[in-house]
Parts: structure tokens; C-alpha cells; sequence
């Protein structure tokens, strides 16, 4: 104790030989302490700068807290008061004080305190929320709700502070109100929309809480059928749990209430299904489309879209059947007899996937370029179009194995189209015939270019070929493994299936244990797929799931598992399981939303 003492009474006389003008040397002096866990020589600091009354504003951060630590609560409620009376904004002392209140005396006994200070504030919006946001600070939620129900009664504003009460309610689980509140806050905020759309599915995570705001939407559009906000945010939550199938019943409701969309919400949900591979929604969409607006631009598009799904559709049957291509190029050119002209664009777009076709299913190169020449021929003025087709002609060029041809066409297309999508395509498909050849260094140039394309899609591309081409090509002493693997990818790309599978056992043989290994089983799981041999491909995918699941392929294998058993093996069990095992080990993965809806709907459940 008497140590203790002239410890305290050694800091006095260095405090008071301190002048005003070194006060800050001081306060560094009292922080110092309170760093190093120093808090009795802290606070000796403290109250002599707080005597001086020179920086008492400035030292409340760390003298308050140590007020309230060695239970100074009548110092605390002093400096408090002086600060709420000398400041130019007291709202945070004035709420340190309310609080310091409710600690001393209780919750009940401060109840009118804290009305008085909610009703002071009610007509002042700003400092309302300036209130709100410093209660929060302080884990004080209760109170900051309180604050802000009681400034929208004051004001009569049913919608006041709704985007501040939402949060707040979804942080303390409170969901059915937060997701009212929100809504609330669109219709009276609609330019921020999208911003609150957003929070609402970052917060809502579980499928309870995305259920919720299902039912809620719902009931909302039942009961104002005029509101296309609703309709919207409905069809915009359908669409993110690829319910496609439910967001075509909300669309059609919405285009016949307003004869101004005339298909075109339609063509777009069709356009989102077919992305997603939901090609049996796609379809109806369309067909749909061709049904009922017969008289519109969406008419020969929707009928061009009619056939593109089904030809989707005929290259996912495995192995794909000869007879149906045929049937497919033959609607194909009934569209463009019936298009005509006219219709340039569309009839144009059809010639493009009926040269595929012919290329890449019949082995008619020679039709297909001949078709390709044409479309070229006819798209003076559509430069888009013309270089379109001009990508695809380079692609059955190197089908046809005269690669010096298609990249002769790709490098056009690149000039003609530098700053466009289609341009960064064409350099793309470039890189891939750098990466074919085992000109690894060459297509790292242009990959490197191709990862700040604006497109996402081709910056996805190239930075997967390009961490491919480096991490297989970095630790070898030579680069023999990676080319034998570029061969085979060439393969595949050119329908040489048998060829394929060759070249993927040498390798594997030649390279034991490569860092290749997982892609080459990828690769003969696309091989044995493609030729009807669903067994052999879920063997390559158990390899996978096996020794790589935490690689690149990991999350890829496991969902084409439940793929393969759902589809050609007709085992919906174990179908289920791997969805389910996609969702446990891999929940950020992107194939979960569709392989959680797939396990319920195995499951029995009523999407």
C-alpha cells in the first residue's frame, strides 16, 4: 500500500510539471497505460488531465471506461454531464448517460428517462438514425428498435426507418417482420430496389427463411395484383432457386395484366431456363410464346428458341441419336424458309445452328462451311452476325483438322471486333489452339490478356485454362504430360472419342500419380458419357470422389454422380445421396442450389 502511494504521488508531481501546451504527450502518456494494462497509473493520468479541463472531449474514449471500471459511477455521471452541456453534438454522451442509468438503477426505473429521450428526438430524422446507429454501436439493439418505432409513430409515416428496422429485425431473428420491413422499404424506396433485394438474399440463407419470403410474396401478390413490384420480386426469388417452372406461372400472370411486355418477360425467363439447362421450362416458355403472340417480334424468335431447346435436349441422350439431328436440321430449315428476308437475323442465327449440326453430328464439314459462307455473304451490314459466323466456320475448320485456317478466321474476327465479347471469343479460341499445339507460352499471352475480359464467362475460361496450362507445366522438368493431355482435349473436340480414350490410358501409364491425373479421369467421364456408357463414366467420377475430391473436379464429380444415377442409371437413392453429399461438402459450390432442388424433389417434397 505505501509503495502504491508513492507510485500514485510520483505521477502527480510529474503530471503538474507538465504544462497545458504538452497535453497530448500526456494523454499518449495515459494510453500508454492503458495498453499495457496499466489502468490504476491510467486513470491517475486521466484525472489530472480531466482537472485541467483543456481535452476533456478528447479523453472520453479511454477515461469513461475506466470511470466505470473502478465503479466511479458519481465521476462518471459528473463528467457526463459536463460533457453533454460543453459539447456541439451530445447525443452520444446523452445516450452514455441513459445508459449509465439503467445500469445504477435498473430498466424499470429508466423507462420514462429513455421515452423522454425517444420523443426529444422523434420529429429529427437525422438524429434518429444518428441515435439508432450509436445504439447499435453499443449492442443496444432493443433500444434502438424502440427509438425508431417511436420517431415513426411521432411522424405518422407507416414506412419510416423501414430498411433500419428490417435489419435490425433480421439480426435478432425476427424474419416475418424484417421481410415485411423490407418490402415496405422497396415500395416506398423502389430506386434502391435492388439494393434491399440483395441484403434480403444474403441474410436469408436457410430454406425456412427463403420459404418465408416465398409465402409472404405470394400473399402480397394476391392481394395487390396491380403491384408489379411483387410480381417482380417473386419471379426474381423463383429464378434464384431456379424454380423456373414456378417464376413461367408469375410471368405469364404478368404479361397478361400488361399487353405492353407482348412475350418479351416471357422470351427472357425462357432465355434464363435455357442457361440453366432447365430445358423442359425453357420449352414451355417458348412454345408458349409462339402460342399466344403470334403477331409479335418474339413470334419467329421463340420458334427459333423452340428448336434450339430440343436440340439441347437430343445432345444430352447418350449416346446422341443420328435420326434426331436429322429432324432438327429439317425444323431448321422450315424456320428459315418461313423467316424469310425479312427476318435476316433470325433466319440467320438458325443457318448457324444448322451448320453445327451437319459439322459436329453428321460429319459434313463441307455443307456446314458452305452454309457458314452464306450467312457471311448475306451479313454485309450485320457485322455482329457476320463475324458470328465466322467464329463457328473457325471452329469446323479445326473440326475438319486444318487448324491454320481457323486461326487465320479467328484473328479476323479478333481485328473486326477488338472491343467486343465477340472478339475476346475469337482470342480465346485462339489460346485453345496455342494450348492444342503445346504452344503453352503463346496462349498464356493471350489468356493473361482474356482474365480482365469484360465478358465473365471469358474471364472464367481463360483463367481455368491458363491455372491448367500453370500448374501443369511449372514443376515438370519438361512439358510432355501437359501436351499428351492437350491432344486429348483436341480429341474430344473434334468427336474422336476412341482416339480419346487411347491417348488418356498412355498417359496415365506413362505419367503415374501426375498432378494430370484427376483431369484425365475427368476427361474419360465426358468420353464414355458422350459414347452411351454411363457405367465406365461413374467409374472415372468415383475415382475422382475418391482420391480428388477437394480438387478442382471435386464438387463437379459428386453432382455428375447424382446426374449419371438420376438419369441413364435410374437409381434415385444414391442419386440422392451425392446431391446430398454436394451440399455437405461442398456448400459454396455452384452447383448446390440445383442439387438441393433435385434432392427434394427426389425426395418427394412439393417445390
Amino acid at each position: 500500500m505505501r509503495r502504491k502511494f508513492f507510485i500514485y504521488f510520483n505521477i502527480l508531481i510529474i503530471v503538474s510539471s507538465i504544462s497545458a501546451t504538452a497535453q497530448d504527450r500526456l494523454l499518449d502518456l495515459a494510453q500508454q497505460y492503458v495498453e499495457t494494462g496499466d489502468f490504476e497509473k491510467a486513470i491517475v493520468v486521466y484525472d489530472q488531465i480531466y482537472k485541467e479541463g483543456s481535452s476533456n472531449e478528447k479523453i472520453f474514449p479511454g477515461y469513461y471506461p475506466l470511470l466505470l471500471k473502478f465503479n466511479r459511477s458519481k465521476d462518471a455521471e459528473k463528467y457526463l454531464q459536463q460533457l453533454i452541456k460543453s459539447s456541439s453534438d451530445p447525443l452520444p454522451y446523452q445516450i452514455d448517460q441513459l445508459l449509465l442509468h439503467e445500469q445504477l438503477n435498473g430498466a424499470e426505473k429508466t423507462t420514462k428517462e429513455w421515452d423522454k429521450f425517444y420523443q426529444n428526438l422523434a420529429r429529427d430524422r437525422n438524429q434518429t438514425l444518428k441515435a439508432s446507429t450509436l445504439l447499435l454501436y453499443k449492442e443496444q439493439t432493443t433500444r434502438a428498435k424502440e427509438l425508431l418505432i417511436a420517431s415513426r409513430k411521432k411522424n405518422s409515416e407507416q414506412g419510416l426507418y423501414a430498411a433500419e428496422l428490417g435489419s435490425i429485425y433480421l439480426k435478432t431473428n425476427e424474419y416475418q417482420k424484417g421481410i415485411d420491413e423490407f418490402l415496405l422499404a422497396m415500395e416506398n424506396e423502389p430506386e434502391k430496389s435492388e439494393e434491399y433485394r440483395n441484403y434480403l438474399q444474403n441474410v436469408l440463407t436457410t430454406p425456412e427463411q427463403m420459404d418465408l419470403l416465398e409465402i409472404t410474396l405470394i400473399e402480397k401478390v394476391q392481394k395487390y395484383p396491380e403491384k408489379e413490384l411483387y410480381s417482380d420480386l417473386i419471379i426474381w426469388l423463383y429464378i434464384q432457386q431456379k424454380s423456373f417452372d414456378k417464376a413461367f406461372v408469375q410471368v405469364k400472370a404478368l404479361e397478361k395484366r400488361n399487353n405492353f411486355f407482348r412475350g418479351s418477360r416471357l422470351m427472357e425467363l425462357g432465355g434464363i431456363a435455357f442457361e440453366n439447362q432447365d430445358y423442359e421450362v425453357a420449352l414451355q416458355v417458348f412454345q408458349y410464346v409462339e402460342r399466344e403472340f403470334p403477331n409479335t417480334p418474339n413470334y419467329f424468335i421463340a420458334k427459333r428458341f423452340i428448336i434450339q431447346t430440343r436440340e439441347e435436349q437430343v445432345k444430352r441422350e447418350y449416346p446422341v441419336d443420328k435420326n434426331k439431328i436429322h429432324l432438327l436440321i429439317n425444323d431448321y430449315k422450315a424456320l428459315t424458309q418461313a423467316s424469310g428476308p425479312n427476318n435476316l437475323v433470325n433466319t440467320s442465327e438458325a443457318k448457324i445452328s444448322m451448320a453445327l449440326l451437319y459439322a459436329f453430328y453428321l460429319d459434313q464439314h463441307d455443307t456446314a462451311i458452305a452454309i457458314l459462307d452464306e450467312v457471311i455473304a448475306t451479313s454485309v451490314y450485320d457485322l455482329r452476325m457476320k463475324n458470328k459466323a465466322k467464329v463457328n466456320l473457325g471452329d469446323i475448320y479445326l473440326l475438319k483438322g486444318e487448324p491454320w485456317e481457323s486461326t487465320l478466321i479467328y484473328s479476323q474476327v479478333e481485328k473486326d471486333m477488338k472491343e467486343d465479347p465477340l472478339g475476346h471469343e475469337a482470342k480465346l479460341r485462339n489460346a485453345k489452339l496455342y494450348y492444342y499445339k503445346g504452344e503453352f507460352e503463346l496462349a498464356q499471352e493471350q489468356l493473361d490478356v482474356l482474365k480482365m475480359a469484360t465478358s465473365r464467362e471469358i474471364s472464367n475460361d481463360a483463367i481455368q485454362l491458363s491455372l491448367l496450362i500453370q500448374d501443369n507445366t511449372g514443376l515438370d522438368t519438361t512439358t510432355d504430360a501437359m501436351m499428351a493431355y492437350a491432344a486429348i482435349d483436341l480429341s474430344i473436340f473434334r468427336h474422336h472419342y476412341a482416339e480419346a480414350l487411347v491417348a488418356s490410358d498412355s498417359l496415365l501409364v506413362k505419367f503415374p500419380g501426375h498432378s494430370l491425373t484427376d483431369e484425365v479421369y475427368w476427361l474419360e467421364y465426358v468420353v464414355y458419357r458422350q459414347i452411351g456408357k454411363p457405367t465406365q463414366a461413374l467409374q472415372q467420377l468415383e475415382k475422382i470422389n475418391l482420391t480428388y475430391s477437394q480438387d478442382l473436379w471435386g464438387d463437379d464429380a459428386m453432382f455428375y454422380t447424382g446426374d449419371l444415377y438420376e438419369k441413364e442409371l435410374k437409381d434415385p437413392t444414391k442419386a440422392m445421396a451425392s446431391y446430398e453429399k454436394v451440399l455437405l461438402n461442398f456448400p459454396g459450390s455452384t452447383f448446390s442450389v440445383e442439387a438441393r432442388k433435385r434432392y427434394r424433389r427426389l425426395r418427394g417434397d412439393k417445390l
